[in-house]
Order: structure tokens, then sequence, then C-alpha cells
């Protein structure tokens, strides 16, 4: 990463405009709908920060898309906000889960999703990884002690089967193979993609939207969402450190 020293307004909107061509060469989404994601994910910022901390990530996943449990997403947050300022998740990374919820392209779900469920990015998908996302689903936690052991093996079992997981493990390819074959898949070690309804309503709330109107609707947004003190200073863009590729 480079780091670039922001002084003027000029260099601000053309870093924006970066991000934006990088998000959707990502995520295949329009032009308009990109800049509201990105305008989004700045709304949810701490003040003083161009990051997501976990508070916030957690909250926004529960509000808007439904995912109560969040073992695999956290997952994601942990390992980009490992090493970063504060423990936080860039806001460029926090908008490309935006976009792969919302992008219709199942092979970028299906990497999206591989690399939730592939813990150490190793780029297989192991035994380990799955008892490890199984003993944390909810009908193994809720479970009578009694039957936690039995409803663990179930569930590790059955999840065994469909990703046909060998010694070897299951590499990207061979997910994909069989994700296209049975869609359910993706969401067998847990919530990774939230349900299509709740996308569907996310997008009618920020599509065309003007910058005026994501304000209005977004300017506060983390405020309502964690009851914080709002920050009504004047905006101060200069300098901002940023890290461009």
């Amino acid at each position: 990463m480079n780091s670039q020293v922001i002084t003027n307004h000029k260099q601000l909107l053309e870093y924006n405009k970066q991000i934006v061509q990088r998000l959707m060469k990502y995520s295949g989404l329009d032009k308009n709908l990109v800049q509201n994601i990105v305008k989004f994910s700045k709304c949810l910022c701490k003040p003083g920060y161009n990051s997501i901390d976990c508070e916030i990530f957690s909250v926004v996943l529960s509000t808007y898309f439904n995912i109560i449990d969040q073992t695999a997403l956290m997952k994601v947050y942990s390992r980009k906000a490992r090493g970063q300022p504060d423990n936080q998740m860039a806001m460029e990374d926090f908008a490309k889960i935006l976009c792969a919820f919302l992008t219709n392209n199942l092979d970028l779900k299906i990497d999206y999703v591989f690399k939730i469920y592939d813990i150490d990015g190793d780029g297989i998908i192991d035994m380990a990884e799955v008892n490890h996302f199984v003993k944390s689903c909810k009908c193994v936690t809720d479970a009578d002690e009694a039957d936690k052991d039995e409803t663990f093996y179930d569930l590790s079992q059955m999840a065994t089967t469909l990703l046909d997981i060998g010694a070897e493990g299951v590499t990207l390819d061979k997910f994909r193979a069989k994700v296209k074959n049975y869609s359910l898949i993706l969401s067998v070690l847990g919530e990774a993609l939230p349900n299509q309804g709740f996308i569907d309503r996310f997008r009618q709330q920020i599509a065309d939207k003007t910058n005026l109107q994501m304000m209005q609707t977004f300017g506060d947004i983390r405020y309502q969402l964690l009851r914080e003190i709002p920050d009504n200073s004047s905006p101060s863009y200069y300098p901002i450190i940023l890290d461009l590729p």
C-alpha cells in the first residue's frame, strides 16, 4: 500500500472516484448504485476515521440484512481489521461486502462465501473449519446438554456430505461446482449471505438517490443505530492520510 496525503478537495474526489471504480470492477454493479453504497458506508464511519468498527458492523448486518448469527461474517471482520489502526475494517472493505450482497454475479458470491468459510486462508475448506462453524451453529448452542454432542455430530456429517469433504478438503473449484448444483451450500456453514428479500429491500433504500437524498436519509444513521452523540462539527478534509493500493 502507498500512503497518500490528501490536501485538497479535488484529491479527495479523485480518491473516492478510484474507490467507486474498483468496486464497480469487483461487483459489476452500476455506477450510481456503487456510489451510494460508498456514501452509505461513509455515513457509518466513526467520526475522525475512514473505517468501520466492530459494533456498527454488527448492528448494520442485523438491522439491514437480518443476519443474527454473525459467526461467519465476524471472521471476515477480524481478518480485515487485524493489523489496521484500532483494529477497524477499512470503509472500502465494508463497501465491498455490501457489493457482494447486492451483485447478481454468482461466481463472485461463491468466491466471497468460500473466503469466509476458509478461516485460515489456505485455499481449502477442511474438516477443522467445518467443525468450527458447526460448533457455533444455533442448533448446537441451543440444544440441551445431553443432545449437544449428537446434534453437533449430525450437523457435521450433513455439512461434510454436502461439501463432499475428503481427507484433502474442498478447493474453491470444487466448492464452486457443488454450489452450482445445489445453491443451499452457500449457507451450509452459516449466514454468509443475507436472504434475498433483505437484499432487495436495501437496494431499494439506496438506489437512485441523489447525494442530497443520501445525506438526508443516512447522514446520522450511525447515531440512530448506536445512539452516539452526533458530530455536528463542520467536515474537515485536510490533511487526510489515506492508503491506496
